[in-house]
């Protein structure tokens, strides 16, 4: 997914129900040196119709729209735009595009290959957002003459961990799909709020639920094995770890670490590598089977990589894992006969920070 933020201008919201036409045109301008030069350098020189699947979200929050657009370059220039219909509001929600103005936000996320087939794009206001339109103000630094900036899936989840308590129920961002866990993807990362009130984010299509629970299990087992290059990395060699769960998948726990070196006297540990492209903070999941094993076994760690990315992450290794273990079982006695739980969503920050570390994962 290749993802821009941009400021929008008259002519952006001129493509809104609500809005005016700007000079005659409805159109939202995709800046060439980021649409062509980074994105899809492919359509250089093409001046076809690129059909896509354009997916609206927001301001503050409310039912993505789906509908089908064209992006197209202007015959006699570099402009791409793009163009189409005008967005009206969705049955229900009148004067939904109202509230945009100029200087609020647009987030485009791209995703196809060699060219754009489904473009997400998440509208941002001062008025609805208050909080998230402030956080890429500060982050994003637009002037006159940058008004468009292509961002990584690391700032979006930044942008979405800092702005996060301004929603009661999913985050405008969460439709663009970036949910790290399968327990993410399923309930969100307040479990709780979820299951009581419908969420704001709206519908999710079946395709669109298999999409993202597919991609959760790449990043799941991604993060595993950056874990098995940071052991690498820091002086482990390969008859001093196993990566027990890649080959067996419900395995309560990935790695059984022979000599901890990051430990005094390099003790065997058994790691679970929790990870996430957000900051350490973001809620990480356990389920009762590694709560039991951790409670039993007194020598478990978990593997925080937290802001992966493509290039870098951050490791912090966790402990107190037994003690945190027994407690959270102990809490599951008082349930009623019958009810049954099978993992915890929990904040990181109950585990004492044994070790931390930088690593760069890739060129």
């Amino acid at each position: 997914m290749k993802i821009a933020i941009k400021l929008l201008s008259d002519s952006d919201l001129s493509l809104f129900e609500g809005h005016v036409a700007y000079a005659g045109r409805r159109t939202v301008e995709l800046d060439a040196n980021i649409f062509l030069g980074e994105f899809y350098p492919g359509l250089k020189g093409l001046y076809e119709q690129v059909a896509i699947s354009l997916v609206v979200a927001g301001p503050g929050g409310g039912d993505a729209q789906r509908l089908t657009r064209e992006i197209q370059r202007a015959r006699g220039s570099g402009r791409w735009c793009l163009e189409g219909e005008r967005i009206h509001a969705p049955v229900g929600k009148p004067g939904r595009y109202d509230t945009l103005t100029v200087g609020d936000y647009g987030i485009f996320a791209f995703d196809g290959v060699t060219r754009p087939n489904i473009v997400t794009l998440v509208l941002v206001s001062a008025h609805d957002d208050p909080r998230l339109h402030e956080v890429i103000t500060s982050r994003c630094g637009f002037t006159a003459q940058r008004s468009i900036v292509a961002v990584s899936e690391l700032l979006i989840a930044e942008l979405r961990a800092v702005s996060g308590v301004a929603y009661s129920g999913e985050h405008p961002l969460d439709v663009l799909g970036f949910r790290d866990t399968v327990e993410e993807v399923l309930f969100g990362d307040t479990a709780t709020a979820q299951i009581l009130e419908r969420p704001s984010g709206g519908s999710m299509l079946h395709a669109d639920l298999r999409q993202q629970l597919h991609s959760a299990g790449e990043f799941v087992q991604w993060g595993e094995e950056l874990f098995g290059m940071w052991l690498v990395a820091s002086g482990h060699g390969e008859e001093e770890f196993e990566w027990v769960s890649q080959t067996h998948v419900r395995s309560v726990f990935d790695y059984e670490v022979r000599s901890a070196k990051w430990i005094n006297g390099a003790p065997v540990v058994f790691v679970c590598v929790k990870s996430t492209r957000g900051p350490f903070e973001r809620p990480l999941h356990l389920t009762v089977g590694e709560l039991r094993f951790a409670a039993r076994m007194g020598c478990c760690r978990i593997a925080r990589l937290y802001a992966v990315d493509g290039n870098s992450m951050m490791v912090r290794i966790l402990a107190g894992v037994e003690t945190v273990a027994g407690r959270m079982l102990r809490d599951l006695d008082a349930f009623p006969p019958g009810a049954l739980a099978e993992s915890f969503q929990m904040d990181p920050m109950m585990f004492e920070v044994e070790w931390e570390a930088v690593l760069e994962s890739r060129s």
